[in-house]
């Protein structure tokens, strides 16, 4: 048998289509929604936290000017040792270059003609000395005397003016022995400072006049720069 069609079951079927998309449109417009909520409150989230910022200290330097300059480099402390008195080198005990210590000898004169004259100030000294020390006990035996009044006032003026003029001849012959270690620590030169030879003048045996340089010591504690100042070096200064 032939089969019909029935309109009515065609319209139930639209019906419930047109249902399921409706359906299906408000699940999309839900899920969409949700997702703009959700990028919102993302982006609202990350624009209330606090953004990091690596910080430098920064400090202000200022640019120096580079001055190149010649010069000469020398010790710092130099000295150009001398005699106080005239004579002839003796001994000069080192070279250029050699190093030494403060208070070395460097060099001597003869002391053929100043050590005579100073033993016969220290020979002198020594008899004035037991001459006044006789003196003395002789002055306090007249000053008994004349207490017990078996010696005059005249006797013991004698014995106290022979001590006076023997103690002045004993100051002077003091100043005589001083007088010579004087010209025996004259001859002789020492370091004033520790440091190095740099130069010599004269030989063993030459004559050496009083106040002329005999070597140059330069020190050893450090060096410095000698530099010309011309016109250009003062206007960049």
């Amino acid at each position: 048998c032939a089969m019909r069609s029935n309109p009515s079951i065609f319209v139930i079927l639209g019906l419930v289509a047109l249902t399921h998309l409706s359906a299906c449109d408000k699940k999309a417009e839900k899920t969409t929604a949700q997702n703009a909520t959700k990028m919102a409150q993302t982006a609202t989230s990350a624009a209330n936290e606090p953004t990091v910022v690596n910080a430098s200290l920064v400090t202000l330097t200022q640019q120096q000017d580079v001055l190149m300059l010649s010069g000469t480099t020398r010790a710092r402390h130099r000295a150009k040792l001398t005699f106080n008195i005239s004579g002839y080198l003796q001994g000069r005990h080192y070279n250029v270059g050699d190093s030494l210590k403060k208070g070395q000898v460097l060099a001597q004169l003869k002391t053929s003609q100043l050590q005579p004259g100073a033993d016969m100030a220290n020979a002198k000294v020594a008899e004035l000395t037991a001459q006044l020390e006789q003196l003395d006990r002789d002055t306090a035996r007249v000053e008994r005397l004349v207490a017990q009044q078996a010696a005059s006032r005249e006797e013991l003026e004698q014995v106290k003016s022979g001590r006076d003029r023997l103690r002045a001849g004993l100051n002077a012959a003091q100043a005589q022995v001083r007088e010579s270690k004087s010209f025996l620590q004259d001859a002789v030169l020492t370091a004033p400072f520790n440091g190095t030879v740099q130069e010599v003048y004269f030989e063993n045996g030459e004559f050496v006049p009083p106040g002329t340089p005999v070597l140059v010591l330069a020190g050893s504690d450090g060096i410095e720069v000698e530099v010309p100042a011309g016109a250009t070096v003062l206007q960049a200064c």
